[in-house]
């Protein structure tokens, strides 16, 4: 592996879950810091966008911990970054967090695509492999949907006066528990029979942004159930508008 850049940090007690594990979507902040670091700001008019993360969870890290995201460029090309990642505890080689992410360039006031500076793209390292192996989605068994309706606060927005990568992933999370106890599994329940679910992992792809006081509704599937392991389709919509902002395989 030829240029790989470096992002390290410790766990705060702000970024655990009621389980004492990092929350998910934490992850999902520091990979977007470690590849803005590691890229650079193109200029004051513009920002990078993800438009597609595949993240993969490999163990679960707490309070204090020390790690380290190592980043690098897989591809590139005037239109678009593919960015590669790895999370490893301090000392350790095995990963606990992986993940491949596309970003596009974006102008601030149009949202429209701007040229991948040069340098970026002659960071593309040819001959490094994606962290993660694509994902097939299984065939879809018609499950019956779940929906979870937000309106989009103000503090759920990041420099862009848009909603957070992110946050996304915490309505996610809102989402499948909002299911689970429509069909009389609350996370109590789960805790007293021993029986947690855990996120091993999420292809996204983002279509749209959305901004303060939209609201949004999320359709939730489980499309396949295997004896340890099921795949949820998540759907994220501006049903005033019928616009579809986000989908998401986990």
């Amino acid at each position: 592996m030829g240029s790989v850049f470096e992002y390290p940090f410790r766990v705060r007690t702000d970024e655990c879950d009621s389980l004492g594990h990092v929350n998910n979507a934490v992850y999902v902040r520091h990979l977007q810091q470690a590849t803005i670091d590691a890229l650079g700001s193109v200029d004051e008019d513009t920002f990078w966008n993800a438009r597609k993360l595949a993240i993969q969870y490999h163990a679960p890290v707490r309070y204090g911990d020390e790690l380290k995201i190592a980043t690098w460029v897989i591809d590139a090309d005037e239109s678009l970054v593919v960015s590669g990642h790895e999370v490893t505890l301090r000392g350790k080689i095995a990963p606990v967090v992986s993940a491949r992410i596309e970003w596009v360039c974006r102008d601030y006031s149009s949202v429209r695509p701007r040229r991948v500076p040069e340098s970026c793209i002659a960071r593309a390292e040819a001959q490094v492999s994606a962290p993660l192996k694509p994902f097939v989605p299984p065939r879809d068994n018609g499950a019956h949907p779940f929906r979870w309706r937000h309106r989009v606060r103000r503090y759920e927005l990041d420099v862009t006066d848009r909603v957070a990568t992110a946050v996304y992933f915490n309505w996610l999370e809102e989402a499948t528990v909002w299911a689970a106890n429509v069909v009389g599994w609350p996370l109590e329940r789960m805790k007293d029979e021993d029986s947690i679910t855990f996120q091993y992992r999420h292809d996204a792809e983002f279509f749209e942004g959305a901004s303060h006081g939209d609201e949004i509704e999320i359709v939730s599937r489980l499309i396949s159930v295997k004896p340890i392991r099921g795949t949820w389709v998540h759907e994220v919509f501006r049903p005033l508008t019928e616009t579809l902002l986000m989908r998401d395989y986990s």
